[in-house]
């Protein structure tokens, strides 16, 4: 081990790592990059095949379970136990970067957008309050299927020279005229010096927890919406919108506070609303759109956008019906009861505070 190593050995690569399993200067690092990229792939497209069988069977499935032996309580046993395994794992994750020495360590705090709908969605199951998830659900859904669409796989690391001269290691410091950066070597990892990117690929626990995740946010909404089937209408959309903004508020500032004052490993991007210098990758996706401040209203915008196509979708799929017999299926289109109830409900006095929800 050399001196620089024993320096830094969270650099270490290593299943339980965040800068990867295979040392990015393996001669099969580009190979299992790549393999990483096809699995990950396969793996969004039977999270949305999932969704369509699921919407097709969900009739097949709600009565199912509504004519399953399980007693009530058992059932309530069993979402609770599914509840408590959900922040089970969300706490062992944030352990893991704790003691990782992660330099995103604000992470570890379960706030970003998808980490905290899946928080949300455990603590539901954990006190059986399935019936909020109609303020939750769409957001949760949403949210999932923009981090499969642009998956954020890396993971930065920043290390200047003077870091490396505080710990005495500066002399492990080489130049790469390829592409005019400097660099060190640790474990097999080439670390430039300034800005680093580890991919972490399907032989890491972060790859598998990035996709597991995403695929909860996504499915779990959909099953229990098709359990739990919810009375929807404007003034849910509403409150749903009011929640979201106030926590997406909520976090836009805090990250603001954050990012000033506080270390580099605690500067959040919660719901990827950082500052540029901390939201590094997305700031850069839309031009000046995605960059600080204009991010806020964009967010805002697409937001209230996307929860208007999954309010109409919700409404208007429900008027699809998948008649299966002998073998065959057949598509008819019918009254749904989703929409149904939703024009009987659409009136100023749904807009009343005092009025139950």
């Amino acid at each position: 081990m050399t001196a620089i190593e024993e320096k830094l050995p969270f650099l270490k690569p290593g299943f339980f790592s965040w800068t990867g399993t295979t040392p990015n200067s393996a001669p099969e690092y580009h190979q299992i990059s790549k393999l990483s990229n096809v699995i990950f792939l396969i793996g969004v497209i039977l999270v949305f095949i999932t969704c369509l069988l699921l919407w097709i069977f969900k009739r097949q499935i709600y009565a199912s379970y509504q004519n399953n032996k399980l007693s009530p309580l058992t059932k309530n046993i069993l979402i609770r136990t599914a509840g408590l395994f959900t922040i089970f794992f969300i706490c062992v994750r944030s352990g893991l970067l704790l003691s990782s020495n992660f330099q995103r360590m604000w992470e570890a705090i379960p706030f970003h957008y998808c980490r905290l709908m899946c928080l949300v969605i455990g603590f539901l199951l954990l006190f059986n309050r399935l019936e909020y998830i109609k303020y939750f659900g769409f957001f949760s859904i949403i949210g999932g299927i923009v981090a499969l669409s642009l998956p954020d796989l890396k993971y930065i690391y920043t290390i200047t020279k003077g870091d490396l001269k505080q710990m005495r290691v500066e002399n492990f410091v080489q130049f790469d005229p390829n592409n005019h950066k400097e660099f060190f070597m640790a474990y097999g990892q080439k670390v430039w010096i300034g800005d680093n990117f580890f991919k972490v690929n399907f032989n890491n626990l972060f790859f598998w927890d990035f996709y597991l995740i995403h695929a909860f946010v996504i499915l779990s909404p959909i099953v229990i919406m098709i359990l739990f089937p919810m009375e929807y209408r404007l003034r849910t959309s509403v409150i749903s919108f009011v929640i979201i903004f106030t926590t997406f508020l909520f976090m836009y500032c805090l990250n603001w506070i954050l990012d000033i004052t506080a270390p580099i490993q605690w500067q959040s991007n919660y719901f990827y609303a950082g500052l540029d210098t901390v939201n590094k990758i997305y700031s850069k996706k839309l031009g000046v759109f995605t960059k600080h401040p204009w991010h806020f209203f964009t967010y805002i915008f697409f937001g209230a956008l996307f929860l208007a196509i999954s309010n109409i979708f919700y409404l208007y799929q429900d008027n699809v019906l998948f008649e299966f017999s002998k073998g065959k299926m057949k598509v008819k289109i019918i009254k749904g009861e989703n929409l149904k109830y939703f024009k009987e409900h659409l009136s100023w006095s749904e807009f009343n505070i005092f009025k139950n929800n």
